[in-house]
C-alpha cells in the first residue's frame, strides 16, 4: 500500500511541476485511478511489484543455498522460462510481422517542386491528412514531405477531455497535454509554415474520453436537460475558441464536431444555434464529421453547413488480404447510398476521415485500433492497406459530388513513422503512401 501511495504522489508532483497547474495534476491522478483496473494497466502496475518480490526471493535463495544453488535454481526457474517465452514470442512476432509482398514504388508521381500544385482549384477535391505535430521540444515538422506526396491540406486536431459519456464536464483550457495558449501558438506557427509551401490548414476539434468502459464519443448523452446544458455551454466555448483561431490563420474550412451521434441526432436546434454563432466569428466553409454508422443520414442540420462530412470507416470486405476488385465490390452499395444522399441534401460529400491499418483484416473493421495487447494478434499486411487505398480512390475520386478526403493519420517525424513492419493507420513509408501520392497528384 505504501508503494502505491508513493507512486501516485510522485506522479502528482511531477505533473504539477510539468504543467504548472494543480488542476492538471489532479486530473492525471483521476485518469490513473479510472484506468487502473484495465488489463494493460494491471500488467504495467504489477511489474514493479513482481520485480521486488523476485529480487527478494533470490536474495533469500543466495543466503540459504550459496552460489551453486543460486545459479542452478536461477537457471531453472528464471533463465529457462524466459528463454522459452522469448522464443515463443519471437516466432509469433515473426509470423505476424512479415509478409511476402513486393511493391514497385513510382517516384514519378511525387511533387519535387517544393510547393503545392493547388489541384483543388481545378477539381474541387480536398487532398488532406490528419497531421500530428511533434512532441514538446521537437521542432521538425517535415511539411515538405507532404508537398512531395501531393497533399494540399493539413488537419489539426485539438482535443477537449470528457471523463465519461454521461458526465457533462469538458476540459480544454488547462488540460494535461498543455495549456490552450501553447496549442494556439503551435497552430499559428504550423499554419504559417504550411502556407509558405502552399498547404492549407483545417482545424477539426474532437472530444476525447479516456477508457470509459467501452463507450465512445458517439455514445455521449445525458439523463437531463440540465446536464446537457452544462455540456452544451462548455462545448460552445471549445468550438468558438478554435473557430476564432481558424479565422485568424485564414483556414478555408472548419469542423464543428466529430462523431457525436447521440447529441447530433437528439439536439438539432442546439447545433443550428452553434453554427450561427460560429459564422459570427469565422468566414470560411463549415462541415460536421458524422459517423458512417447510424448518424450521417439522420442529421437535421446539413442545410446549415457547406459540406457533408462522413467518417468513412465502412466495412467493405470480411475476408483477409482482399484484392482491389473484392474491395471495390464491397464499396458499391455504400457508394450508391452516399451518392443518393448527397443529391437529396444538395451538398457535396467530404470523407472527413478515412484510413486503414496495415493488417490483413483492415477492410473488415477499419475503425478498430491496434494499440496495446490487441495489436499483438494482428497480422501485418501493407498490401491490404495499399489495396484499400487503391479501391477507395478508384471508386470515389472521379465522382463530381465527392469533395475529397482527409486521411487518418500522418506523423510529423516522418523518418521514424510507419514502415514495413508497422501495423498502425499511418501510410507513411508504406506502399499506401505512394498510392495516395499517385491519386492526390492526378490532373
Amino acid at each position: 500500500m505504501t508503494t502505491v501511495t508513493v507512486f501516485f504522489l510522485v506522479v502528482f508532483i511531477s505533473q504539477w511541476i510539468n504543467s504548472g497547474s494543480i488542476e492538471d495534476a489532479f486530473f492525471l491522478i483521476t485518469l490513473l485511478f479510472q484506468n487502473i483496473w484495465q488489463p494493460m494497466a494491471l500488467i504495467v502496475f504489477s511489474i514493479p511489484y513482481l520485480i521486488f518480490h523476485l529480487l527478494r526471493y533470490y536474495n533469500l535463495l543466495f543466503k540459504n543455498h550459496g552460489v551453486e544453488g543460486f545459479i542452478r535454481k536461477f537457471g531453472m526457474y528464471t533463465v529457462l522460462p524466459l528463454f522459452l517465452l522469448g522464443g515463443t514470442f519471437s516466432l509469433i512476432w515473426k509470423d505476424h510481422r512479415t509478409e511476402n509482398f513486393h511493391y514497385n514504388w513510382d517516384r514519378t508521381v511525387e511533387n519535387l517542386e517544393g510547393f503545392t500544385k493547388a489541384r483543388f482549384e481545378d477539381d474541387q477535391k480536398i487532398r488532406g491528412v490528419h497531421y500530428f505535430s511533434p512532441w514538446r521540444g521537437e521542432t521538425e515538422h517535415n511539411l515538405e514531405v507532404l508537398v512531395q506526396n501531393n497533399v494540399e491540406y493539413i488537419v489539426l486536431v485539438p482535443y477537449c477531455y470528457q471523463e465519461s459519456h454521461d458526465k457533462p464536464e469538458l476540459r480544454f483550457r488547462n488540460r494535461r497535454r498543455g495549456s490552450v495558449e501553447r496549442i494556439d501558438s503551435t497552430y499559428r506557427r504550423l499554419a504559417a509554415e504550411a502556407l509558405r509551401l502552399g498547404l492549407q490548414t483545417i482545424i477539426k476539434p474532437h472530444v476525447w474520453m479516456q477508457a470509459d468502459q467501452g463507450f465512445w464519443r458517439s455514445d455521449i448523452d445525458f439523463k437531463s436537460q440540465a446536464e446537457f446544458d452544462v455540456w452544451a455551454s462548455q462545448y460552445m466555448d471549445f468550438i468558438l475558441h478554435f473557430a476564432k483561431i481558424s479565422e485568424e490563420i485564414q483556414a478555408p474550412y472548419f469542423c464543428i464536431g466529430a462523431e457525436l451521434s447521440e447529441l447530433s441526432k437528439g439536439y438539432p436546434d442546439y447545433w443550428k444555434m452553434l453554427i450561427k454563432e460560429v459564422r459570427k466569428v469565422y468566414g470560411g466553409k463549415l462541415f460536421y464529421a458524422a459517423n458512417w454508422h447510424d448518424e450521417y443520414e439522420h442529421i437535421q442540420f446539413w442545410d446549415e453547413l457547406d459540406l457533408i462530412g462522413v467518417q468513412a470507416y465502412f466495412p467493405i470486405c470480411p475476408e483477409p488480404n482482399p484484392t482491389v476488385d473484392n474491395l471495390k465490390a464491397g464499396w458499391r452499395p455504400h457508394l450508391t447510398q452516399i451518392k443518393r444522399f448527397s443529391r437529396r441534401i444538395g451538398k457535396p460529400i467530404l470523407f472527413s476521415e478515412i484510413g486503414y491499418k496495415s493488417t490483413d483484416d483492415a477492410a473488415d473493421t477499419p475503425w478498430e485500433w491496434v494499440d496495446g495487447a490487441h495489436g499483438l494478434t494482428k497480422r501485418l499486411s501493407t498490401e491490404t492497406q495499399a489495396n484499400c487505398y487503391q479501391a477507395f480512390f478508384e471508386m470515389f475520386w472521379q465522382e463530381s459530388w465527392f469533395n475529397g478526403a482527409l486521411i487518418w493519420q500522418w506523423r510529423a517525424h516522418h523518418d521514424r513513422a510507419g514502415g514495413d513492419s508497422n501495423i498502425d493507420f499511418t501510410p507513411q513509408n508504406k506502399p499506401a503512401q505512394n498510392v495516395m501520392a499517385k491519386w492526390f497528384g492526378r490532373e
